[in-house]
């Protein structure tokens, strides 16, 4: 998982070491609920392509930093095997079970969050994997309680934006969401105007944005330039720019 590991690591140990309730959730890839110390605490029913899944909740409970530890199971987590996080899919279709998992995971977490006794002061999302947890807090009416709790995005690798049709695909948003009404300029890919961004789409909806440094929160309000070997925003460098102007990036 590279940075993004890293950071999912240590970040909320040291928010836990600060006197937060930090909680850390992911999907199962088929392996994490099986540790010997998983207790299950409970199903959340998904509404996702028309269908109503079940998603298996457990903690994990992994070391004594504090940190409580969530983990969401369900088949399409591992769809090519357990502990397989990631798949390349056809050239004509990259990523599109990636998008599958990725699109449940985060119905998971926003049904989860919704219907949580004690809701959490602040969701922290990372990446474009956790992006569309932004969807349901800000077009889903079933998910009113979450609206109302402020979010954190956190961007790693913006070369990985997660964009997939916006329909006349599996892997779509339509078919993922069929009832769901999102504002399309709020989630639109910047290029292509027939996909969903996900990334694209925290960068316009969360309330605040953050990177890994001060320097490439620099870098990523200017455009790539390959030639140069310089990465920037690679596409998104206007919407970043936006939020910086809003007081959002840091």
């Amino acid at each position: 998982m590279g940075g993004v590991g890293d950071v999912m690591r240590d970040l909320p140990a040291a928010m836990a070491a600060l006197g937060w309730d930090a909680a850390v959730v992911t999907p199962s890839y088929g392996t994490l609920h099986r540790s010997d110390a998983a207790n299950r605490i409970g199903t959340v029913d998904v509404g996702f392509r028309g269908n109503i899944e079940p998603i298996d909740a457990w903690h994990v409970p992994a070391g004594d930093d504090g940190v409580r530890n969530l983990v969401f199971d369900h088949p399409l987590f591992a769809a090519h095997g357990a502990g397989a996080i990631y798949h390349s899919d056809d050239a004509d279709r990259p990523f599109a079970t990636d998008a599958n998992k990725f699109a449940l995971f985060c119905a998971a977490v926003a049904a989860w969050v919704n219907a949580a006794e004690g809701k959490p002061d602040v969701v922290h999302l990372h990446d474009w994997h956790a992006a569309m947890v932004l969807l349901f807090a800000r077009f889903d009416p079933r998910c009113g309680a979450l609206h109302d709790i402020p979010t954190v995005f956190t961007i790693h690798n913006l070369a990985y934006q997660g964009t997939r049709p916006l329909r006349g695909d599996e892997s779509s948003l339509e078919a993922w969401l069929p009832t769901l009404r999102p504002d399309i300029d709020a989630i639109v890919d910047p290029q292509h105007g027939n996909c969903i961004n996900p990334m694209a789409a925290a960068i316009r909806l969360a309330d605040r944005i953050s990177t890994v440094s001060a320097t490439y929160a620099e870098e990523i309000c200017r455009p790539s330039d390959p030639a140069a070997g310089f990465v920037g925003g690679e596409g998104l460098e206007t919407l970043l720019a936006a939020a910086r102007d809003d007081g959002r990036l840091t």
